[in-house]
This record gives C-alpha cells, sequence and structure tokens, in this order.
C-alpha cells in the first residue's frame, strides 16, 4: 500500500502516470464518546477502513482529515468541532489539491454520523469534472449497518454514539482505545427499542449534553472484540460495494 504522505513528489508521480490515479481520503472527527471510548475514534474507524479499501484496491492512501463537524457534542470536555462552513471548505480545498496532482478518482471514508449532511453540500457543489468524488453520503452505511443489524440487536442498545455497535467496533479495530472498566449503559430511548426521528433530530438539534451526562447513546455492556469484527465486514462490504461500481 503506497501513503501519500510517505511518498516523494517523483514518486508519487511516477505512480500516477502508471496508472494508479485512485486515492483514499479518511475523514473523521475529534469528539466525546463518553467515559470508555477514545476520543478520536471516529477518526481510528475512518483510517482502518481506508487503509483496508486502498490495499483492496490498490489505491493511494492519504492522510487522514481527522476533524468533523460535532457541534451536537459541545460542551462535553474534549470535542473539536468544525463548522459545517469550515468543514466542507477544507474538504474543497483538499479535493482541488488532489485533482491537481493528478488523482481522477477520490474515495472519502467517512466514520462519523454528524459528518454526512456537510459531506452530502460538498459533493452537490463540487464540479470540477476532472475529479471523480466517491462517497456514501447517499447510502450512510454507518447507518444502514445499525438498521441492517436492528433484527439480531435492540437498536437503542447498538446506539447512535459509543453503544454497542460502536464500542464492539473498536474493540476489533482499536482496543487500546476501550476503557472497558469504564462501560456503563447512556441514554435510551423512553419507550420501545429504537429512536424516532424526531427524537433524533431533537438530540442534535439541543445537544447531546442537554439529555445526556454521559454523552453515550446506547449500551455498549456486552461489547466484544467477535462482536466488532462482525460489524466491521458489514461496514467494509458496504464501502468496497460502493467503490467497485464506480472504481
Amino acid at each position: 500500500m503506497k501513503v501519500w504522505s510517505q511518498l516523494t513528489k517523483d514518486e508519487l508521480q511516477l505512480l500516477i502516470k502508471s496508472g494508479k490515479t485512485t486515492a483514499v481520503l479518511p475523514v473523521g472527527s475529534v469528539e466525546q464518546h463518553g467515559a470508555h471510548l477514545s476520543l478520536g475514534y471516529d477518526s481510528f474507524i475512518a483510517e482502518r477502513l481506508a487503509m483496508d479499501l486502498a490495499m483492496e484496491l490498490e489505491a493511494i492512501l492519504i492522510p487522514s482529515f481527522q476533524y468533523g463537524s460535532a457541534d451536537h457534542h459541545l460542551g462535553f470536555v474534549g470535542t473539536l468541532s468544525l463548522s459545517e462552513q469550515t468543514f466542507i471548505a477544507v474538504l474543497n480545498n483538499l479535493a482541488k489539491s488532489i485533482a491537481a496532482s493528478g488523482i481522477r478518482n477520490l474515495i472519502i471514508v467517512n466514520g462519523h454520523g454528524g459528518n454526512y449532511g456537510p459531506i452530502s453540500r460538498f459533493i452537490s457543489a463540487w464540479d470540477d469534472t476532472s475529479l471523480k468524488v466517491i462517497t456514501d453520503s447517499e447510502q450512510r452505511l454507518i447507518f444502514r449497518a445499525i438498521t441492517d443489524l436492528g433484527a439480531s440487536f435492540p437498536p437503542a442498545k447498538l446506539g447512535l454514539h459509543g453503544g454497542l455497535f460502536e464500542t464492539s467496533l473498536a474493540l476489533h479495530t482499536h482496543p487500546e482505545s476501550v476503557r472497558q472498566d469504564q462501560i456503563r449503559p447512556g441514554l435510551l430511548p423512553q419507550s420501545g427499542d429504537a429512536w424516532t426521528d424526531d427524537e433524533i433530530k431533537e438530540l442534535i438539534c439541543k445537544g447531546l449534553i442537554e439529555s445526556t451526562d454521559s454523552g453515550v447513546i446506547g449500551d455498549p455492556t456486552g461489547s466484544t472484540h467477535e462482536l466488532g469484527q462482525q460489524f466491521y465486514q458489514i461496514l467494509y462490504r458496504g464501502y468496497l460495494e460502493l467503490c467497485r461500481n464506480f472504481v
């Protein structure tokens, strides 16, 4: 696997001239994940997915864009958020720079649900036909994976943030990012085993700190490496299917 930042300009130019014109950019976030999960996990999972995709597709891996649109986590210590306008501007500048180097396909791998809206708006405005930008902003693979798993696990337990889904993923990909002695149930719906769309919108609009002291939405108890491996394969296969339709 070739990593953009580890190459010289001449080495990169030779790769591109030889036909290596696809690159993968991981996009994540630095934000609170409760007491049990590292602040940077959304970036870690994006980087792992991007690395595996780059190896599979023989693409060039670009250094990650680690800061996301995470205003709904502000108020908790550790969250570093960009405004939507800034986030889109950075993506636009990165894409223009990548295109200028001769890359023709850019795969954006997203690890943070809050980035989907801004990524969609970036894609809508992107007008450089020399660079095809491929994202899951329509499929929203993170949310689709949780929905697909709803037949086997209560969606409320899988969680929207720091629950069984995300914590199990972390135990599989980056176990050092999990403080297992700090795992506790987080905020759950008042009724039923799933959040309604209106409840989700209210949580995001008000900010999580207004609704949960822990910052966790879901129940991470019972998270395991084995579940994380299963969840990761669902995410990875989704990205691989998406990319193979274009690359």
